[in-house]
């Protein structure tokens, strides 16, 4: 019998826009139900995710990288860009200041991409990305109530700010993760 390889991560190409879909779609049922109105995540539909990330893909100001498993299936994926907010993550360089860093825009694995090291791997992937841009920091926003928001922490970011969104209707509380340093966190994709 032939070993499979093993699970791997590469950049995102056009034709990856439907799977990556899949990745939200599923992975915003599992992990937001009871979180986010139950109405909203059942009108989530793959379609219209696959054509935004289509877009998503094809813009070079931002990166998206999947992360495949043993039979090439996508279970996950990351994409970042400049941060949008244009509030600095390091207290040293003034907010407004367009070299102050980036910004981890999403980040998805499914149940079965889970507990291998994908996420720190996807991650990685980003930071060796945004320091090849010249970017030093980085910062993201997880929704409060996300389980996986540990994930984070346990990644050295620390809690910058809080923020109120609205999901389907409902008010939710979103955080952000800030690092002022993501050079340990950088790893090159074989």
């Amino acid at each position: 019998m032939e070993a499979k390889a093993a699970p791997r991560i590469r950049q995102a190409v056009e034709s990856d826009a439907q799977a990556i879909a899949r990745v939200i779609v599923d992975s915003w049922r599992t992990t937001y139900a009871g979180i986010v109105p139950a109405a909203h995540l059942a009108g989530l539909d793959y379609d219209q995710r696959a054509a935004r990330w289509r877009n998503l893909i094809a813009d070079r100001r931002q990166i998206t990288y999947v992360a495949l498993d043993r039979e090439d299936r996508a279970v996950g994926f990351v994409s970042g860009g400049p941060e949008r907010t244009g509030r600095s993550v390091d207290p040293s360089v003034e907010d407004g200041d367009p070299s102050h860093g980036g910004e981890l825009y999403a980040i998805y694995l499914l149940r079965s991409g889970q507990r291998q090291g994908l996420g720190r791997r996807l991650v990685g992937a980003l930071c060796a990305w945004f320091l090849r841009q010249g970017a030093q920091t980085m910062l993201t926003w997880v929704l409060a109530e996300n389980p996986a928001r540990r994930f984070y922490a346990a990644l050295g970011g620390t809690e910058l700010r809080r923020q109120t969104i609205t999901i389907g209707g409902k008010e939710l509380v979103e955080i952000a993760y800030g690092w002022n340093d993501i050079s340990p966190l950088a790893t090159a994709i074989p």
